[in-house]
């Protein structure tokens, strides 16, 4: 299926991470994206605001720490998987350990990816790619992009989806419209 001709600028994200500075810097990286994001230290607080048990409020990705034992994904993986409809929402882990087990562990349980930090502004600005293509293997609509303005300038940019394949896809620059989910 083809991607978009657009990044989406309107992706809702929950941020959920104990740490305050790197709640806070991941938060600020996400924003200049131009994605919406809200943060929260707590599994607890992020499964009240998924559950819609605060503000009725949706996400469009949750992405999560795992800095065991305090922060365990997997823990929140295995209730949003119990939870009805919780289990439609994809998630991201992101983790300073790089342990192949750890890494399984987290997949294995629903994530549907496992970053590495630091956190690098452009793996962010593209997740929205990993919404995206889960959403498709979900079979769920995939939102599609508005085709760009005629005027607008054209970049080309790889990334690698979930079949491990090189895709090419053309994106709009900045100033194009948003692609609304």
């Amino acid at each position: 299926p083809a991607l978009p001709h657009e990044i989406p600028k309107n992706l809702r994200i929950l941020v959920i991470d104990s740490k305050a500075l790197s709640r806070q810097t991941t938060t600020q990286l996400l924003r200049e994206c131009s994605y919406q994001v809200t943060a929260v230290k707590t599994a607890r607080e992020g499964l009240q605001l998924l559950a819609g048990a605060e503000h009725g409020a949706n996400f469009d990705l949750v992405l999560k720490e795992h800095e065991p034992p305090v922060a365990n994904a997997c823990r929140l993986l295995k209730r949003m998987a119990k939870t009805e409809g919780l289990a439609r929402t994809p998630v991201v882990v992101t983790s300073s350990q790089d342990e192949r087990e750890t890494v399984m562990s987290c997949l294995s349980l629903g994530a549907i990816d496992y970053l590495i930090k630091p956190l690098r502004q452009n793996e962010l600005r593209h997740i929205w790619t990993r919404v995206w293509w889960w959403r498709k293997s979900q079979g769920l609509q995939a939102p599609v992009a508005p085709a760009a303005p005629a005027h607008a300038p054209r970049h080309y940019t790889s990334f690698r989806g979930p079949s491990s394949a090189n895709h090419q896809y053309e994106a709009a620059s900045s100033d194009s419209k948003q692609t609304n989910w």
